[in-house]
Protein backbone atom coordinates (compact mmCIF):
# COMPACT_ATOMS: atom_id res chain seq x y z
CA UNK A 1 0.00 0.00 0.00
CA UNK A 2 2.84 2.33 0.93
CA UNK A 3 4.53 1.49 -2.36
CA UNK A 4 1.33 2.30 -4.30
CA UNK A 5 1.02 5.67 -2.52
CA UNK A 6 4.65 6.39 -3.32
CA UNK A 7 4.07 5.74 -7.04
CA UNK A 8 0.97 7.97 -7.06
CA UNK A 9 2.89 10.77 -5.34
CA UNK A 10 5.78 10.39 -7.76
CA UNK A 11 3.39 10.56 -10.74
CA UNK A 12 1.70 13.72 -9.44
CA UNK A 13 5.08 15.41 -8.87
CA UNK A 14 6.18 14.50 -12.39
CA UNK A 15 3.00 15.96 -13.89
CA UNK A 16 3.41 19.15 -11.84
CA UNK A 17 7.00 19.47 -13.02
CA UNK A 18 5.91 19.02 -16.63
CA UNK A 19 3.25 21.73 -16.30
CA UNK A 20 5.78 24.07 -14.69
CA UNK A 21 8.27 23.40 -17.47
CA UNK A 22 5.62 24.12 -20.10
CA UNK A 23 4.77 27.44 -18.41
CA UNK A 24 8.41 28.45 -18.62
CA UNK A 25 8.61 27.82 -22.37
CA UNK A 26 8.77 31.02 -24.47
CA UNK A 27 5.53 32.05 -26.14
CA UNK A 28 5.22 31.88 -29.89
CA UNK A 29 5.94 35.00 -31.98
CA UNK A 30 3.47 37.79 -31.40
CA UNK A 31 1.91 37.48 -34.85
CA UNK A 32 0.54 34.09 -33.78
CA UNK A 33 -1.10 35.65 -30.73
CA UNK A 34 -3.24 38.09 -32.69
CA UNK A 35 -6.86 36.92 -32.87
CA UNK A 36 -8.61 36.69 -36.25
CA UNK A 37 -10.61 39.90 -35.69
CA UNK A 38 -7.82 42.07 -37.07
CA UNK A 39 -7.94 45.83 -37.08
CA UNK A 40 -10.23 45.89 -34.06
CA UNK A 41 -9.95 48.32 -31.21
CA UNK A 42 -9.95 46.84 -27.73
CA UNK A 43 -12.92 49.14 -27.10
CA UNK A 44 -15.07 46.67 -29.02
CA UNK A 45 -16.95 46.84 -32.29
CA UNK A 46 -15.86 46.09 -35.83
CA UNK A 47 -13.13 47.61 -37.88
CA UNK A 48 -14.06 51.02 -39.33
CA UNK A 49 -12.55 51.13 -42.86
CA UNK A 50 -13.04 54.90 -43.01
CA UNK A 51 -10.39 55.16 -40.28
CA UNK A 52 -8.46 51.88 -40.20
CA UNK A 53 -6.49 49.67 -42.48
CA UNK A 54 -8.68 46.61 -41.92
CA UNK A 55 -6.20 44.38 -43.73
CA UNK A 56 -3.62 45.05 -41.05
CA UNK A 57 -2.46 41.64 -39.86
CA UNK A 58 0.05 42.68 -37.23
CA UNK A 59 -0.11 44.30 -33.81
CA UNK A 60 -3.86 45.04 -33.74
CA UNK A 61 -6.61 43.25 -31.90
CA UNK A 62 -6.78 42.39 -28.21
CA UNK A 63 -3.43 40.97 -27.14
CA UNK A 64 -3.40 37.56 -25.46
CA UNK A 65 -0.25 38.31 -23.51
CA UNK A 66 1.43 37.15 -20.37
CA UNK A 67 -0.20 38.57 -17.23
CA UNK A 68 2.96 40.43 -16.25
CA UNK A 69 2.86 42.29 -19.56
CA UNK A 70 -0.69 43.58 -19.31
CA UNK A 71 0.22 46.86 -17.59
CA UNK A 72 3.02 47.93 -19.91
CA UNK A 73 3.50 48.96 -23.51
CA UNK A 74 3.88 45.39 -24.76
CA UNK A 75 0.14 44.85 -24.42
CA UNK A 76 -0.95 47.99 -26.27
CA UNK A 77 -3.39 47.87 -29.17
CA UNK A 78 -2.22 50.05 -32.04
CA UNK A 79 -5.83 50.34 -33.26
CA UNK A 80 -7.09 51.99 -30.07
CA UNK A 81 -5.92 55.45 -31.15
CA UNK A 82 -7.04 57.56 -34.10
CA UNK A 83 -4.56 59.75 -35.94
CA UNK A 84 -4.58 62.46 -38.59
CA UNK A 85 -1.55 63.72 -40.48
CA UNK A 86 -1.03 66.73 -42.72
CA UNK A 87 1.41 66.18 -45.59
CA UNK A 88 2.47 69.10 -47.77
CA UNK A 89 4.37 68.98 -51.06
CA UNK A 90 7.38 71.15 -50.28
CA UNK A 91 5.77 73.77 -48.05
CA UNK A 92 4.44 77.30 -48.58
CA UNK A 93 1.06 75.78 -49.34
CA UNK A 94 -0.87 76.57 -46.14
CA UNK A 95 -0.03 73.49 -44.08
CA UNK A 96 0.53 75.53 -40.91
CA UNK A 97 -2.88 77.14 -41.34
CA UNK A 98 -4.38 73.65 -41.61
CA UNK A 99 -2.45 72.67 -38.48
CA UNK A 100 -3.88 75.58 -36.50
CA UNK A 101 -7.37 74.95 -37.87
CA UNK A 102 -7.26 71.31 -36.78
CA UNK A 103 -5.90 72.20 -33.36
CA UNK A 104 -8.87 74.53 -32.86
CA UNK A 105 -11.23 71.54 -33.02
CA UNK A 106 -12.27 69.76 -29.81
CA UNK A 107 -10.39 66.54 -29.13
CA UNK A 108 -7.81 67.12 -31.87
CA UNK A 109 -4.15 67.76 -31.07
CA UNK A 110 -1.36 67.82 -33.64
CA UNK A 111 2.28 68.78 -33.40
CA UNK A 112 4.13 70.59 -36.14
CA UNK A 113 6.98 69.36 -38.32
CA UNK A 114 9.26 66.88 -36.55
CA UNK A 115 12.41 66.71 -38.71
CA UNK A 116 11.27 63.61 -40.58
CA UNK A 117 10.98 61.58 -37.38
CA UNK A 118 8.83 58.95 -39.10
CA UNK A 119 11.77 57.93 -41.28
CA UNK A 120 13.98 57.48 -38.23
CA UNK A 121 11.31 55.36 -36.55
CA UNK A 122 10.94 53.21 -39.67
CA UNK A 123 14.68 52.54 -39.65
CA UNK A 124 14.66 51.81 -35.92
CA UNK A 125 11.86 49.28 -36.31
CA UNK A 126 13.63 47.66 -39.27
CA UNK A 127 16.69 47.08 -37.09
CA UNK A 128 14.63 45.60 -34.25
CA UNK A 129 12.87 43.36 -36.75
CA UNK A 130 16.24 42.24 -38.12
CA UNK A 131 17.57 41.47 -34.63
CA UNK A 132 14.48 39.40 -33.80
CA UNK A 133 14.81 37.49 -37.07
CA UNK A 134 18.51 36.80 -36.46
CA UNK A 135 17.72 35.40 -33.03
CA UNK A 136 14.88 33.23 -34.27
CA UNK A 137 17.20 31.80 -36.90
CA UNK A 138 19.98 31.44 -34.29
CA UNK A 139 22.42 33.05 -36.70
CA UNK A 140 25.03 34.35 -34.29
CA UNK A 141 25.48 34.67 -30.56
CA UNK A 142 26.86 38.15 -31.19
CA UNK A 143 23.31 39.41 -31.76
CA UNK A 144 21.80 37.60 -28.76
CA UNK A 145 18.56 38.92 -27.29
CA UNK A 146 17.44 37.51 -23.92
CA UNK A 147 13.71 37.93 -24.69
CA UNK A 148 12.10 38.00 -28.14
CA UNK A 149 8.43 37.86 -27.25
CA UNK A 150 6.59 41.15 -27.77
CA UNK A 151 9.75 43.06 -28.75
CA UNK A 152 8.46 44.34 -32.09
CA UNK A 153 5.10 45.28 -30.57
CA UNK A 154 6.85 47.07 -27.73
CA UNK A 155 8.89 49.07 -30.25
CA UNK A 156 5.81 50.19 -32.17
CA UNK A 157 3.90 51.01 -28.97
CA UNK A 158 6.79 53.13 -27.70
CA UNK A 159 7.01 54.94 -31.03
CA UNK A 160 3.26 55.61 -31.06
CA UNK A 161 3.53 56.93 -27.52
CA UNK A 162 6.37 59.29 -28.52
CA UNK A 163 4.37 60.79 -31.38
CA UNK A 164 1.36 61.22 -29.10
CA UNK A 165 3.46 62.91 -26.44
CA UNK A 166 4.80 65.32 -29.04
CA UNK A 167 1.17 66.07 -29.90
CA UNK A 168 0.26 66.79 -26.28
CA UNK A 169 -0.81 63.42 -24.83
CA UNK A 170 -0.48 63.06 -21.07
CA UNK A 171 1.74 59.99 -21.27
CA UNK A 172 -0.64 57.44 -19.75
CA UNK A 173 -0.14 53.94 -21.09
CA UNK A 174 -3.64 52.81 -20.12
CA UNK A 175 -4.87 53.30 -23.67
CA UNK A 176 -1.63 53.18 -25.61
CA UNK A 177 -0.91 56.86 -25.35
CA UNK A 178 -3.48 58.35 -23.04
CA UNK A 179 -5.85 59.39 -25.79
CA UNK A 180 -8.98 57.36 -26.24
CA UNK A 181 -11.38 56.48 -29.05
CA UNK A 182 -12.58 60.07 -29.50
CA UNK A 183 -9.23 61.82 -29.20
CA UNK A 184 -7.21 62.41 -32.37
CA UNK A 185 -3.45 62.96 -32.36
CA UNK A 186 -1.04 63.56 -35.22
CA UNK A 187 1.47 65.89 -36.83
CA UNK A 188 2.10 67.82 -40.00
CA UNK A 189 5.17 67.33 -42.15
CA UNK A 190 6.60 68.35 -45.51
CA UNK A 191 7.64 66.16 -48.40
CA UNK A 192 11.19 67.33 -49.08
CA UNK A 193 11.80 68.57 -52.60
CA UNK A 194 14.25 66.40 -54.54
CA UNK A 195 16.92 69.10 -54.87
CA UNK A 196 16.72 69.83 -51.14
CA UNK A 197 17.07 66.21 -49.96
CA UNK A 198 20.08 65.18 -47.92
CA UNK A 199 21.90 63.98 -51.04
CA UNK A 200 20.54 66.73 -53.29
CA UNK A 201 22.53 69.48 -54.97
CA UNK A 202 20.89 72.13 -52.77
CA UNK A 203 20.52 70.17 -49.51
CA UNK A 204 18.62 72.45 -47.15
CA UNK A 205 19.90 71.00 -43.88
CA UNK A 206 16.42 70.62 -42.39
CA UNK A 207 15.08 67.06 -42.43
CA UNK A 208 11.65 66.30 -43.83
CA UNK A 209 10.15 63.18 -45.37
CA UNK A 210 11.98 62.20 -48.55
CA UNK A 211 10.17 60.49 -51.40
CA UNK A 212 12.13 60.83 -54.65
CA UNK A 213 13.06 57.13 -54.87
CA UNK A 214 11.46 53.82 -53.93
CA UNK A 215 13.98 53.30 -51.14
CA UNK A 216 13.22 56.73 -49.66
CA UNK A 217 9.49 55.95 -49.64
CA UNK A 218 9.68 53.07 -47.18
CA UNK A 219 8.09 55.30 -44.54
CA UNK A 220 4.80 55.15 -46.50
CA UNK A 221 4.21 51.47 -45.75
CA UNK A 222 5.53 51.95 -42.22
CA UNK A 223 2.96 54.72 -41.64
CA UNK A 224 0.21 52.12 -42.04
CA UNK A 225 1.97 49.69 -39.71
CA UNK A 226 2.57 52.22 -36.95
CA UNK A 227 -0.75 54.07 -37.31
CA UNK A 228 -3.27 51.54 -38.69
CA UNK A 229 -6.21 53.81 -37.78
CA UNK A 230 -5.24 57.08 -39.42
CA UNK A 231 -6.31 59.63 -41.98
CA UNK A 232 -4.22 62.05 -44.03
CA UNK A 233 -4.85 65.61 -45.19
CA UNK A 234 -2.93 66.14 -48.44
CA UNK A 235 -2.03 69.79 -48.91
CA UNK A 236 -1.09 70.98 -52.41
CA UNK A 237 -0.90 74.24 -54.30
CA UNK A 238 -2.10 74.49 -57.90
CA UNK A 239 0.08 77.48 -58.77
CA UNK A 240 3.44 75.69 -58.76
CA UNK A 241 5.33 78.77 -59.95
CA UNK A 242 4.02 80.93 -57.11
CA UNK A 243 4.84 78.17 -54.63
CA UNK A 244 8.39 77.87 -56.01
CA UNK A 245 8.95 81.62 -55.64
CA UNK A 246 7.58 81.54 -52.10
CA UNK A 247 9.90 78.66 -51.15
CA UNK A 248 12.99 80.40 -52.50
CA UNK A 249 11.99 83.64 -50.75
CA UNK A 250 11.31 82.02 -47.37
CA UNK A 251 13.48 78.97 -46.74
CA UNK A 252 17.06 78.77 -45.56
CA UNK A 253 19.90 80.72 -47.08
CA UNK A 254 17.99 81.10 -50.33
CA UNK A 255 15.80 83.81 -48.80
CA UNK A 256 18.75 86.22 -48.74
CA UNK A 257 19.14 86.00 -52.51
CA UNK A 258 16.26 83.88 -53.83
CA UNK A 259 17.24 84.09 -57.48
CA UNK A 260 21.00 84.39 -57.18
CA UNK A 261 23.58 81.98 -58.53
CA UNK A 262 23.79 80.06 -55.23
CA UNK A 263 20.05 79.34 -55.27
CA UNK A 264 18.40 76.59 -57.34
CA UNK A 265 16.82 77.72 -60.61
CA UNK A 266 13.13 78.52 -60.33
CA UNK A 267 12.22 75.95 -62.98
CA UNK A 268 14.06 73.23 -61.04
CA UNK A 269 12.07 73.99 -57.89
CA UNK A 270 8.84 73.96 -59.92
CA UNK A 271 9.70 70.54 -61.31
CA UNK A 272 10.52 69.25 -57.82
CA UNK A 273 7.17 70.55 -56.53
CA UNK A 274 5.39 68.81 -59.39
CA UNK A 275 7.12 65.51 -58.56
CA UNK A 276 6.26 65.76 -54.86
CA UNK A 277 2.68 66.77 -55.67
CA UNK A 278 2.15 63.80 -57.98
CA UNK A 279 3.51 61.50 -55.27
CA UNK A 280 0.97 62.85 -52.75
CA UNK A 281 -1.84 62.64 -55.31
CA UNK A 282 -0.99 58.97 -55.80
CA UNK A 283 -1.19 58.43 -52.03
CA UNK A 284 -4.52 60.25 -52.00
CA UNK A 285 -5.89 58.04 -54.78
CA UNK A 286 -4.94 54.93 -52.81
CA UNK A 287 -6.92 56.14 -49.79
CA UNK A 288 -9.80 58.16 -51.25
CA UNK A 289 -12.13 55.22 -51.89
CA UNK A 290 -12.24 54.41 -48.17
CA UNK A 291 -12.59 58.05 -47.12
CA UNK A 292 -9.22 58.05 -45.33
CA UNK A 293 -7.85 61.06 -47.22
CA UNK A 294 -8.81 64.68 -47.61
CA UNK A 295 -7.40 66.92 -50.35
CA UNK A 296 -6.84 70.58 -49.48
CA UNK A 297 -5.50 72.94 -52.14
CA UNK A 298 -4.16 76.32 -51.08
CA UNK A 299 -6.54 77.97 -53.50
CA UNK A 300 -9.53 76.21 -51.87
CA UNK A 301 -8.78 77.13 -48.25
CA UNK A 302 -12.08 78.79 -47.49
CA UNK A 303 -14.20 78.74 -44.34
CA UNK A 304 -16.53 76.26 -46.05
CA UNK A 305 -13.71 73.89 -46.93
CA UNK A 306 -12.34 74.01 -43.37
CA UNK A 307 -15.84 73.24 -42.07
CA UNK A 308 -15.93 70.22 -44.37
CA UNK A 309 -12.55 69.18 -42.96
CA UNK A 310 -13.95 69.37 -39.42
CA UNK A 311 -17.00 67.24 -40.28
CA UNK A 312 -14.74 64.72 -42.04
CA UNK A 313 -13.10 64.20 -38.65
CA UNK A 314 -16.47 63.89 -36.93
CA UNK A 315 -16.36 67.35 -35.34
CA UNK A 316 -19.63 69.37 -35.64
CA UNK A 317 -17.80 72.65 -36.15
CA UNK A 318 -18.21 75.56 -38.52
CA UNK A 319 -15.41 77.97 -39.46
CA UNK A 320 -16.47 81.54 -39.92
CA UNK A 321 -13.19 82.36 -41.65
CA UNK A 322 -10.18 80.28 -42.71
CA UNK A 323 -7.13 80.18 -40.42
CA UNK A 324 -4.22 82.33 -41.58
CA UNK A 325 -0.97 81.16 -40.03
CA UNK A 326 2.57 82.28 -40.83
CA UNK A 327 1.66 85.91 -41.33
CA UNK A 328 4.54 88.29 -40.52
CA UNK A 329 4.26 89.94 -37.12
CA UNK A 330 3.50 93.64 -37.83
CA UNK A 331 4.76 94.62 -34.37
CA UNK A 332 7.92 92.54 -34.49
CA UNK A 333 11.37 94.04 -34.97
CA UNK A 334 11.97 91.50 -37.71
CA UNK A 335 9.80 89.25 -39.78
CA UNK A 336 8.59 86.44 -37.53
CA UNK A 337 6.44 83.48 -38.46
CA UNK A 338 6.28 81.72 -35.11
CA UNK A 339 2.68 81.18 -34.04
CA UNK A 340 1.60 84.53 -35.40
CA UNK A 341 -1.91 84.39 -36.77
CA UNK A 342 -5.34 85.65 -35.91
CA UNK A 343 -7.30 83.54 -33.45
CA UNK A 344 -9.07 80.73 -35.27
CA UNK A 345 -12.73 81.68 -35.75
CA UNK A 346 -14.63 78.43 -35.37
CA UNK A 347 -17.82 77.47 -33.55
CA UNK A 348 -18.66 73.93 -32.46
CA UNK A 349 -22.04 72.67 -31.37
CA UNK A 350 -24.60 69.91 -31.84
CA UNK A 351 -24.24 67.74 -34.90
CA UNK A 352 -25.40 69.63 -37.95
CA UNK A 353 -26.04 68.07 -41.37
CA UNK A 354 -23.30 68.78 -43.85
CA UNK A 355 -23.04 66.82 -47.06
CA UNK A 356 -19.45 66.34 -48.08
CA UNK A 357 -18.90 66.14 -51.82
CA UNK A 358 -17.45 62.81 -52.96
CA UNK A 359 -13.73 62.85 -53.63
CA UNK A 360 -13.18 61.03 -56.92
CA UNK A 361 -9.75 59.57 -57.68
CA UNK A 362 -7.61 62.07 -59.51
CA UNK A 363 -6.06 61.08 -62.85
CA UNK A 364 -2.32 60.70 -62.75
CA UNK A 365 -0.14 61.76 -65.67
CA UNK A 366 1.16 58.97 -67.91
Amino acid sequence: MATQRWWVATLLLARAAAVDEEARQPLQPETELIPPALGLSSQGGGCDPSWCDCSNTNFCGAQQDRPEHQANLESCNLCDQRWVFVLSAGGRSGSTSILEGLNALPGVSLSGENLGLLTDMQREFAKVDSLVSRNKAKESAAFYLPELHGLKRHTLCAQQSTIARLAGANGSSANVVGGGPDQIFGFKELIELRSFESDGKFAAGTSHLEASTKEKREWVEFLEKLFPCSRIVFNLRRDRAAQARAILSSFGSFSKDPFGEASPPLTLVENDIEQASQFLLEMHNNRSASGRSFLMYTEDMTAKRFSELARWLGRPCTFNSPPTANEPDPNGKKSSYFHHSAQVDVACGPELPLTLPPTPPLPLPL
